[in-house]
């Protein structure tokens, strides 16, 4: 008895311990100013919740310690979302090497007028909050990520490199896949 109680002490005191010396980790959210895109890109294990609409809005939610190496930049009409802390090598950005460990955590809020194209790399996720609408959309994804949306698009492309998963409802009046890998 007095064993069994000894036990049962102990595991409670390094469950107490591993309780107490768990990390804080207070998410943030900051409203990031850009100029003026079409397409969005998501480079970094994550969320991105896609809108489209107005007013043209980007917030990027995550632990302060990880917010802070959230790059969003706009390149050719690109909304760039990545880690600046990733490698730029290529098996690291189709298999998400490097950069933060929360993926789970790190949430980017875009909502923009006009949806062009939208393209994943690594182990992200793209959440449509809203049907897509739009003459041409172009999905790309390379690594392991998914993509779920609503489109109403009259030329619909969709690309998958490695193991991506897409979850596509809606029309489309013409469709081209391209796929390799196990996606």
């Amino acid at each position: 008895m007095y064993r069994s109680a000894s036990v049962l002490l102990f595991a409670s005191i390094l469950f107490l311990a591993d309780v107490s010396w768990a990390p804080a980790q207070d998410r943030t959210q900051e409203t990031r100013e850009v100029a003026s895109f079409t397409e969005v890109a998501l480079s970094m294990p994550g969320t991105l919740h896609l809108r489209q609409g107005t007013p043209r809005s980007v917030d990027v939610k995550a632990p302060a310690d990880v917010l802070k190496h959230v790059e969003t930049t706009v390149e050719n009409g690109t909304l760039k979302i990545r880690d600046e802390r990733a490698p730029a090598g290529f098996l690291e950005s189709l298999f998400g090497g490097g950069g933060a460990e929360t993926e789970e955590k790190i949430e980017a809020y875009v909502t923009v007028p006009t949806v062009e194209g939208v393209s994943l790399a690594g182990a992200g996720t793209v959440v449509g909050e809203t049907p897509i609408e739009a003459s041409s959309l172009d999905l790309r994804s390379a690594g392991s990520g998914d993509m779920q949306l609503a489109v109403r698009v009259q030329e619909l492309e969709v690309e998958s490199a490695g193991a991506s998963t897409f979850d596509l409802k809606g029309t489309a009046d013409e469709v081209a896949v391209a796929g390799a890998g196990a996606g």
